[in-house]
């Protein structure tokens, strides 16, 4: 009985620390690992898988593979069909793993529900390519929650909403924030990683790598982003724990 008790302990233990972060309301997740094919798989709960489009390629990316879209067709993308759990109202956070080479519409996006939200890239202030998420209904353009990144660089970009204030962060730093006091809009629309699908802006290009796409239905705590950012949605390695626990277990089997 006492080796069952253990046993069990320890398969808690295992399912308890797949991830490094806490995954509630997680309703997107493209790890984008797979490194071959045409789908990308939804590790959240919500079955939101993605379909790799036009001649987006796989490459080595920030956390295992990543990929790749060019600046020479605006048909690079990945494209998640719409789902309930994408229509977001309250509380929402959006974010990837991104490098970021070339912009040469001048303005393109990071991840796009058209007309409902999106990280909107572009350098119309002169600054340097600036990623603010915009929400509809739409308000503000070149908020205080704009924020430049370095291109050619892997930068962590992530906005959140509580309901009440849009945060921008760059690896794992706030970097500005404004206030926004609408319900996020509703539309049946595709969510769409690597380009702009608002129909007024669906032939801008960017080149650039994504990995480690997330979308929560809620917004997340300064040091969630942090731990999203490092954990990366990677296993946490338990194998030193459990070879201690699964030793101790057999130690004092009766």
């Amino acid at each position: 009985m006492k080796y069952l008790f253990f046993s069990i302990i320890l398969l808690i233990v295992i399912s308890s620390c797949l991830y490094a972060f806490d995954t509630k309301g997680l309703v997107l997740y493209l790890k984008l690992d797979e490194g071959s094919g045409k789908v990308a798989k939804d590790s959240s709960s919500s079955k939101n898988d993605g379909e790799l489009q036009g001649n987006v390629e796989w490459v080595d990316g920030k956390i295992g593979k990543a990929v790749k879209a060019s600046d020479t067709s605006g048909g690079d993308m990945i494209v998640v069909k719409d789902s309930p759990s994408l229509d977001i109202t309250d509380q929402m956070t959006i974010g990837m793993w991104v490098m970021i080479e070339t912009v040469p519409d001048g303005s393109c996006s990071l991840i796009t529900k058209a007309d409902t939200y999106m990280i909107h890239s572009s350098n119309w202030s002169g600054k340097g390519i600036e990623q603010e998420l915009l929400l509809w209904p739409f308000d503000l353009w070149q908020s205080p929650a704009s924020t430049p990144i370095q291109l050619n660089q892997w930068k962590h970009v992530i906005g959140t909403f509580d309901g009440q204030t849009i945060k921008m962060f760059v690896d794992g730093k706030l970097m500005g924030q404004r206030g926004y006091a609408n319900k996020i809009a509703v539309t049946n629309n595709d969510v769409v990683i690597g380009r702009d699908s608002r129909a007024c802006c669906n032939t801008r290009r960017s080149k650039l790598t994504f990995d480690e796409v997330v979308i929560f239905n809620r917004a997340l705590a300064d040091n969630e982003v942090k731990e999203v950012m490092v954990g990366g949605g990677k296993a946490v390695d338990m194998r030193d724990h459990i070879t201690a626990l699964w030793g101790y277990i057999k130690s004092n089997q009766d």
